[in-house]
């Protein structure tokens, strides 16, 4: 997974979270690069600088925010125990793209990871908000589906190298292929479910 970096200017250092009780998910309620709204949340708002950690475009690049470890400026209360990712756009009217979900998917399967204790959740779960709206797709976002991957090209790059694994041992439809061109070919149709404890065992090298 490749998390872009953009070049901030800060108005100021805003601190550092000592804990992570939250993910909070977030909608811009606009469109926009990452640059953009940083440059209105410091100029305009007065803050230091763009208010999430994360920021997931509309065509699936994730973009970096404010450092992990410092304190966000996005959910009223909560702003020290908590990481904050926005997606582009507004969801009271709008779908998500695939690209978009599919990022985020990804991202949240790291956050997971990283914070396992903590509590993923919407903005309006914590604040008086109708934030990140009656469109978004959080419960896709953040339990999956079944049969969300049907192929290895449609795979998070996160999960992938365990799932290549266990094609090339044959434990996946009975292929063992190296050639990732023809791997990709094959029918998977995997659940988000099965590819999180697959690269959980893989990454603790179980096989």
């Amino acid at each position: 997974m490749e998390i872009f970096q953009p070049k901030y200017e800060w108005a100021y250092l805003p601190g550092e979270r000592k804990e992570t009780k939250y993910i909070v998910i977030h909608h811009a309620a606009c469109k926009g690069s990452a640059e953009a709204i940083h440059a209105y949340h410091r100029d305009s708002r007065g803050w230091a600088g763009i208010a999430y950690h994360y920021y997931v475009r509309l065509d699936g690049q994730i973009c970096r925010g404010r450092e992990e470890n410092w304190i966000g400026g996005h959910t009223s209360g909560y702003n020290s125990i908590s990481l904050g990712v926005c997606f582009e756009g507004d969801f009271t009217d709008e779908s998500m793209p695939k690209e978009q979900l599919m990022a985020g998917r990804e991202l949240v399967a790291l956050l997971r990871e990283r914070y396992p204790e903590a509590e993923i959740v919407p903005h309006k779960a914590l604040n008086s908000t109708a934030c990140p709206g009656d469109n978004f797709p959080f419960e896709e976002l953040v339990e999956g589906g079944e049969s969300m991957y049907a192929t290895l090209a449609d795979v998070p790059e996160y999960y992938r190298p365990a799932i290549k694994k266990l094609m090339e041992k044959g434990a996946l439809l009975g292929r063992a292929d190296t050639d990732l061109e023809k791997m990709e070919d094959n029918i998977l149709d995997l659940s988000e479910d099965y590819c999180r404890v697959m690269a959980t065992l893989y990454r603790l090298g179980i096989f």
